[in-house]
């Protein structure tokens, strides 16, 4: 759980935020401690708000330390469909380390390029072989409408 207040009240995931909590979650996306910056970016990615300030927190906090915190930022820019996301995702699932997370923006990116990525790493994943499938699959017909996740 996080240690600040404010994330902690928001327990409940949620899609839409009122201006007040969306820019409180911005500021906390740069707090000092690594598990607020991760619970703040999760609420943000996971939200339908768009703006050039959630874009660039997302982008910021997609090369964060935490790798926990990157890798929802990352979710979030797939979602999204930024023009960055199947750049980050590719080079995620480069990485000795790879987490679901790191699919499930696989499949929101659905290009065909992260294919061979996803197929290499479809030998060994034993993490969740649904979300696996379901990346593959998204990847290989250029997305799909029912590919959620969330």
């Amino acid at each position: 759980m996080p240690q600040n207040y404010f994330l902690r009240r928001l327990t409940k995931n949620r899609s839409y935020y009122t201006p007040f909590e969306l820019n409180r979650l911005l500021e906390l996306m740069d707090d000092a401690n690594p598990t607020n910056r991760d619970w703040a970016t999760f609420y943000v990615a996971l939200s339908v708000h768009n703006s050039r300030a959630i874009t660039a927190n997302l982008l910021n906090n997609a090369h964060d330390s935490f790798r926990d915190v990157a890798a929802e930022a990352i979710l979030g820019l797939a979602r999204r469909q930024h023009p960055d996301a199947c750049r980050l995702v590719k080079r995620r699932l480069s990485d000795s380390s790879i987490g679901i997370l790191d699919v499930k923006a696989a499949g929101y990116v659905a290009s065909q390029s992260l294919l061979r990525p996803l197929k290499r790493i479809e030998k060994w994943w034993d993490l969740d072989r649904v979300f696996l499938a379901a990346a593959i699959r998204a990847c290989s017909n250029g997305g799909s409408d029912d590919y959620n996740f969330d």
